[in-house]
């Protein structure tokens, strides 16, 4: 019988075969997670980043490319661009022509470069004339890695970074082994130049290490520092680092020069960010640094702690192959090299690993890889060592990631989901609003598909906005104000002023921030109201921190289905014999949590309104009011406040 005769089992075809199913598997579950996924809207880690990259794409739909492109965050004029946009414009294309929702499109894409990394990192490790398990390895390693599982599928330009990066170090090594040497020495140029362009912080470090490498090989040939220095192929070296240094400055040059034309733009720029992208000595000293980023977010989270560590270790004091130890160091330094050149980015972003940590995990594949054929009666002991690497890779990933990518988030649990869902209710699409208490973050815009200024607080002329926000964006093309907490300013005094200074714009509440759009000005008569069959319940409380507000929420149940492009729902306060007082709300569609009173039903209307309690003083029975251009219907409800000195009940 088979299992009574050992010897019939060959290990090598054992450990062989067990390999590829392991990287097959973590190859499928990637794969499954990022189309499973692919549709969850881009509000979860870092989702400043992601509705960035996000809304450049969407307005590459909307106007097609143009270098000086916009992100439409920062105010008019509407460019403030960073990266060269290829994976952006790439996303836009393939959204169109498949006629997939931006943000699936979005992720697809930056998982689909995630996969082509295998095409080179194959032909590396064939050209490198490494053992064909280390390709293996490396696909268990690489798609078991939490970092990944979850920003291998994010709305980010990351992995397109790293795809043109990598690939570009495939051509660098043909150059070096005279392979094809005009193609190769092209084809280094363009990949290298794209990696830089798309992004820096992630192509810049390994050209650096790259130009070290090739300077060596150039020292070898030669017998002194002058015939290194007339050698032709030191020529050839400055062409092949500093053609695609010259291209990512002239860009950084044009970004400027376009950035310098907005406002908020000119604090922006690469030299107003310079400490920001750099960091600073004590930050390459600190204990957040080697602790934080490297031990933890690499090693722990990514490389099985002790495990990744000891069998790099081993690799490089073993008697494996020198030539293949340099390979394990160079990797390796390709990956720490980044920290100690962009610090602060690094600790402060935790996806900006996504640039570097594949070259570590190449280094420990590498290793896994000359150990199993140097101490072939230990390659089942090594494959254990992959095995468990991943086991804590998909530990961590289960623990820290996996509840964040299944979140669906919706106008009941994101406030800028509720948000940026008034917003495209609310305004005209060729409207314009703007928003405190939301960083400049693009997510409001994104979601809304409307242009903003989302304003920072350190931007300098902060208080001038806030008190003065059509300076800064024309007023005839100003569709809404929002203002979230804990924001200082624009107070609910200020925005209330502002709103009804020869405007009349209404406030509402959603999810905590207050929203001042345009009052659509309807003509109502009291002599023409009518008692409705729709019903509604209300809520009415002192505005925290500011007695001079009400804040009236409620919900109106209506008979029929209406459009709110034509009809628009009143609170009323009326005394005794008197006409009532009308206050248009902001109207919602759809429940917020915020908002609940009862059981949403299919026809339920959501509606909020902020009121300054100086117009109201005594007893009044509130209505709700729904008017349309034809006929005003008033809700069925009792409701009774006292409105006295300051205060209401």
């Amino acid at each position: 019988m088979f299992f009574n005769n050992p010897q019939r089992v060959n290990p090598r075809s054992f450990v062989k075969t067990a390999t590829i199913l392991l990287g097959l598997f973590c190859l499928i579950f990637s794969t499954y997670i990022a189309i499973r996924y692919a549709n969850q809207t881009p509000l979860d880690l870092f989702s400043f980043r992601q509705t960035q990259t996000a809304l450049t794409a969407y307005w590459f739909v909307q106007d097609g490319f143009s270098f000086a492109y916009q992100t439409p965050v920062a105010g008019p004029p509407w460019s403030i661009p960073f990266e060269f946009p290829i994976y952006q414009y790439i996303v836009a294309v393939v959204s169109q022509i498949f006629n997939v929702s931006l943000t699936a499109t979005g992720r697809v894409i930056s998982f689909i470069f995630l996969v082509l990394c295998l095409f080179p990192i194959r032909a590396i490790i064939r050209s490198l004339k490494l053992p064909n398990s280390t390709f293996y390895i490396f696909v268990i390693l690489f798609f078991s890695s939490p970092l990944y599982l979850y920003w291998g599928r994010s709305f980010m330009i990351e992995t397109t970074a790293v795809f043109f990066t990598v690939l570009s170090i495939k051509y660098f090594i043909d150059v070096l082994k005279h392979e094809r040497v005009v193609l190769s020495s092209v084809l280094f140029l363009i990949f290298s130049t794209l990696g830089i362009l798309q992004k820096a912080t992630t192509g810049l470090p390994v050209l650096m290490i790259l130009s070290f490498v090739y300077l060596y090989f150039i020292a070898r040939e030669v017998s002194s520092f002058r015939s290194l220095i007339l050698n032709k192929k030191v020529l050839l070296g400055l062409i092949y680092f500093g053609i695609p240094l010259l291209i990512g400055g002239i860009w950084t040059i044009f970004t400027d020069q376009v950035k310098v034309n907005n406002s908020l733009g000119l604090e922006i720029t690469s030299s107003a960010l310079a400490s920001w992208n750099w960091g600073t000595l004590s930050q390459r000293l600190s204990s957040t640094l080697y602790g934080g980023v490297i031990w933890k977010r690499v090693f722990i989270a990514n490389l099985g702690g002790l495990f990744g560590l000891a069998i790099l270790a081993i690799a490089l004091c073993s008697d494996v192959k020198k030539t293949n130890k340099w390979i394990i160091a160079i990797a390796i330094t390709m990956t720490l090299v980044p920290f100690f050149l962009f610090t602060n980015l690094h600790i402060v972003h935790e996806y900006y690993q996504t640039g570097n940590l594949i070259f570590i995990i190449f280094a420990l594949a590498v290793s896994l890889g000359v150990l199993t054929e140097q101490y072939i009666d230990k390659r089942t002991l090594f494959l254990i060592f992959a095995i468990l690497i991943a086991m804590c890779n998909y530990k961590y990933f289960s623990k820290h990631y996996l509840k964040v990518i299944k979140k669906d988030y919706n106008i009941h649990n994101s406030r800028d989901y509720a948000v940026s869902n008034v917003l495209k209710e609310s305004m005209p699409q060729d409207k314009y609003f703007v928003a405190f208490g939301n960083d400049w973050s693009s997510s409001f815009s994104y979601l809304s598909e409307r242009k903003s200024f989302t304003v920072p607080e350190w931007y300098k002329q902060y208080s001038d906005i806030a008190a003065n926000p059509e300076k800064f964006i024309d007023e005839k093309s100003l569709g809404a104000i929002v203002a979230c907490p804990p924001v200082k300013l624009p107070t609910l005094d200020i925005l209330s002023d502002w709103a009804t200074s020869n405007r009349s714009w209404k406030i509402g509440e959603v999810q905590g921030c207050y929203i001042a759009v345009p009052q659509q000005i309807l003509s109502i008569k009291n002599q023409n109201i009518v008692t409705s069959d729709c019903h509604a319940s209300v809520d009415i409380v002192e505005v925290e921190n500011d007695a001079n507000f009400l804040k009236v929420k409620g919900v109106a149940s209506l008979v029929n289905a209406r459009q709110l492009i034509s009809e628009q729902i009143y609170i009323t306060f009326r005394k005794e014999n008197n006409d009532s007082i009308h206050f248009e709300t902001l109207s919602i569609k759809q429940p917020v949590d915020s908002f609940y009173l009862s059981p949403m039903k299919k026809n339920d209307i959501l509606f909020s309104s902020v009121i300054n309690k100086a117009s109201l003083n005594g007893t009044f029975d509130v209505g709700v009011l729904v008017a349309g251009k034809s006929k005003q219907e008033i809700c069925k409800i009792k409701k009774q406040v006292v409105i006295s000195n300051g205060t209401s009940q």
